[in-house]
């Protein structure tokens, strides 16, 4: 969540920078560009810096990072990452509506001069749908469960 932040501010920055383009005109190899072209940019380092700043935060409150089980009931306490704190969000077992297994691959792009495979993934997770809430809970699929209720003798 703090990097979409960083980033949202570095878009903000270039923007900022380009603003003096606005009224002087930018030159680029020797040629101007015009306000039209200004403007585009400034739109575009805009629309970009809102997009994915909007989109990590949904994210964030959908992405479970802690799940609390209570002993001898279907009530859970899901937990989802904030912009600086954690959310708590309590599911009793009446709420689950449906939990969807998601492969999450994507097949990548073979490169034939070095044999390798590029941007391929493979990011299994769950999707949990809950009553009173529009988005589901994303559970990771490879994350690490602990049972803190356990105790070694």
């Amino acid at each position: 969540m703090y990097l979409s932040v960083v980033f949202f501010v570095v878009m903000q920055v270039l923007s900022y920078e380009l603003l003096p383009g606005w009224t002087s005109g930018i030159q680029s190899n020797g040629e101007a560009i015009s306000k039209m072209e200004v403007a585009a940019l400034l739109a575009l380092c805009q629309v970009v810096a809102w997009s994915f700043l909007i989109g990590m935060h949904l994210y964030g409150r959908c992405y479970v990072v802690r799940v609390f089980i209570s002993d001898g009931s279907d009530n859970k306490l899901y937990e989802t990452i904030g912009w600086l704190t954690r959310r708590q969000w309590f599911v009793s077992g009446d709420e689950e509506r449906a939990c969807q297994f998601n492969e999450g691959k994507t097949a990548g792009h073979y490169d034939a001069k070095t044999g390798l495979t590029l941007m391929e993934v493979n990011a299994p997770y769950y999707s949990q749908r809950v009553s009173n809430r529009r988005l589901p809970f994303i559970l990771d699929y490879d994350g690490y469960f602990f049972d803190d209720n356990t105790s070694q003798d």
